[in-house]
């Protein structure tokens, strides 16, 4: 192993003060403090899991499944202004996952998490030394030099009331915390070699102030950092599951190690946050080499590997060999990925793995190794399956949570809604609730690519290459227009055979109405004259007046059209002993998401029933190819409506 007393960090930054400790004392040190993950998260990390992660970090059973509600990162105040590359200024309290923001090096990065509005959180006003305040709670951490040590560090905003300025030597009362910034306006972006400076702003003082409003994002930048302000100041959040994979590739050498999640971006967080931690602390030296293409990997000095992949083109892990995986959103991973390439992955090694998501119903993996591993009553509290071991944590066992708020988003949603039971409070409910059975969306995946022949996986995987219609073949386009902020999408199914199977999927937004009758006329005439229905409800009736010179059906949304348009794709879809489903479809991440999604939701007040996308979650994927699947049911020819009062749709 390299030595464990490195006095420089990566490009010869300087590392942890405790690195200039002897080789004696620290090596000493380490060795006490890895036995103990939560030791270890506390002292090398400078910061202290709550008691729910305590439980989960000492716990050391081979198979550990965690259900949990909704999680929570570090907040800044509603009103933070935060520049967007898509719609420019706009504040903390109305970004959105569909909106890009800049990190401090000024490059573009996404969001893929936006927390809920939260109230009474202990709050801190920020100076700094260009004039500009910032009111951020007590936890949201920033990254800063600290001056009087000669490092960078990772602080809370309550850390920073300590230790504002430099107590000692001729530099005494000198600020000693900066952060660096890039400009993504007037230059530091990749698109501005021109203008390259990165400049340092200090911190002058933090104070505490009136609680208001606060919220926080996750993005995708490497550093977890994005710029805020109109003087661009760099701040952070956090990820889970790094202390730990850290924690065991160190104290379990030449150890081998997955990080697995439905998405790449949700990977590469959890990468970045591994080494993100190690860098920062006493233990870079024990990081040997770190890839970034073509996935991402940590060497470390001792011989383990952690490897991070996503399991939205699992054929390439199949084979590989580890001793342990880590799976976030288990609950989205399907189960053939689970059964037929993750669990095979572990039997050389005889394997661990960790499964951590919000629930999503009980018919699949995650829901039936949670049961396996909840105590037993009759066993003195052990588990059902040994080996196996089950936590559970709503949103209140976060101490940093206000009980407060969690009330209101009970009132809100209701105490029985579906929302609040498995975001909050991370129940298992019935499938019953998902007007798309998980085992039909899983089970109409195609996972072999036969009905593909010609396409690379990662083209299967979105089906926006250029493609045209076979000979003598019949084809149906559905059309679902974007709203406001929503998105337009394109779904085209060949219906000349059974299995029926969509061939063509395109999701977009900010494309002007002409573009996108271009686009359909296009797409019509390259599979075979298409049949084509549009959405022509509202500012759709326009489209559908230009579309229907080439043959468009028009499909205007009522509650019981709405309704008789689902029913039609729930039976297109579902598998039983006796039939499988009647249209196939690759994994399509936005398409397969929108799906799982889609909820009967039963209004509080009317007690009517609506099937609808979940709170926060788009339906512009189900829609396209709902409208598609009309042409299924004797080439598009319409049933009966079904009158029935009891339903509404929005």
């Amino acid at each position: 192993m390299a030595s464990a007393t490195a006095t420089r960090g990566e490009g010869g930054e300087p590392g942890c003060r405790r690195a200039r400790n002897d080789d004696f004392d620290l090596v000493k040190e380490l060795r006490r403090k890895l036995k103990d993950p939560v030791a270890f998260r506390y002292a090398f990390f400078n910061r202290a899991p709550h008691p729910a992660q305590d439980l989960i970090l000492n716990d050391r059973s081979q198979f550990k499944t965690i259900a949990a509600g909704r999680r929570f990162g570090k907040a800044l105040d509603i009103n933070t202004p935060i520049y967007t590359a898509n719609k420019g200024w706009t504040t903390m309290g109305d970004l959105t996952i569909e909106d890009t923001v800049f990190d401090e090096q000024g490059n573009q990065c996404k969001i893929n998490w936006v927390s809920e509005i939260r109230y009474n959180r202990p709050c801190y006003r920020i100076t700094f030394s260009d004039g500009t305040e910032i009111v951020a709670d007590e936890e949201h951490e920033w990254v800063v030099e600290v001056t009087e040590e000669n490092l960078t560090k990772t602080l809370t905003t309550k850390e920073l009331t300590k230790n504002t300025k430099i107590k000692h030597n001729e530099e005494k009362n000198r600020c000693n915390y900066s952060v660096h910034r890039k400009h993504p306006l007037t230059g530091g972006c990749k698109n501005d070699p021109e203008n390259n400076a990165i400049d340092k702003i200090y911190i002058t003082q933090v104070t505490p102030c009136v609680s208001v409003p606060v919220r926080c994002i996750e993005v995708t930048s490497p550093s977890h950092l994005y710029l805020v302000t109109h003087s661009f100041i760099p701040t952070h959040n956090s990820v889970l599951m790094a202390d730990d994979i850290n924690w065991y590739a160190i104290t379990k050498p030449e150890s081998i190690q997955f990080g697995l999640a439905p998405t790449y971006d949700q990977t590469r967080i959890i990468f970045a946050e591994c080494v993100n931690q190690m860098q920062k602390s006493v233990l870079n030296e024990f990081i040997e080499d770190i890839h970034k293409t073509p996935f991402p990997m940590i060497d470390y000095a001792n011989g383990s590997r952690v490897e991070f992949r996503s399991t939205k083109n699992a054929e390439n892990i199949r084979g590989h060999k580890a001793h342990r995986a880590i799976l976030d959103e288990a609950a989205f991973i399907s189960d053939d990925v689970i059964s037929s390439i993750i669990e095979p992955m572990l039997m050389d090694y005889n394997g661990e793995w960790v499964k951590i998501s919000t629930p999503f119903g009980l018919n699949n993996h995650f829901a039936k190794t949670y049961y396996m591993g909840v105590e037993d009553p009759i066993s003195n509290g052990k588990s059902k399956v040994k080996g196996f071991r089950s936590f559970h944590f709503t949103s209140y066992d976060n101490p940093h949570i206000s009980h407060e708020y969690l009330n209101k988003k009970k009132e809100e949603y209701g105490e029985d809604s579906i929302i609040f039971r498995t975001e909050y409070l991370g129940e298992f409910i019935q499938d019953q609730v998902n007007v798309f059975p998980y085992a039909d969306i899983m089970g109409n995946i195609v996972s072999d690519l036969t009905l593909y022949p010609a396409l690379t996986t990662d083209q299967v995987a979105t089906l926006t290459y250029p493609h045209y219609g076979g000979q003598f073949r019949r084809y149906a386009i559905g059309l679902d227009l974007a709203k406001h902020q929503d998105y337009t999408c394109f779904a085209v199914i060949e219906t000349t055979r059974f299995p029926n199977q969509v061939v063509y999927f395109d999701r977009f937004q900010g494309r002007p109405y002409r573009e996108v009758i271009d686009m359909a006329i296009a797409l019509q005439h390259s599979f075979n004259d298409a049949q084509l229905y549009v959405d022509s409800t509202g500012i759709g009736d326009s489209v559908f007046e230009e579309l229907e010179p080439y043959g468009a059906v028009g499909y205007v949304f009522t509650q019981k059209s709405k309704k008789h348009l689902i029913e039609n794709l729930q039976k297109c879809l579902s598998i039983n002993p006796s039939s499988e489903g009647a249209i196939k479809y690759p994994n399509i991440t936005d398409l397969i998401n929108e799906l799982k999604y889609f909820e009967y939701i039963k209004n509080q007040n009317t007690k009517n029933v609506k099937m609808e996308a979940k709170h926060g979650y788009h339906d512009d994927c189900v829609i396209a190819l709902a409208l598609a699947a009309l042409d299924i049911v004797e080439f598009g020819a319409l049933a009966q409506l079904p009158e029935d009062d009891e339903w509404e749709f929005c």
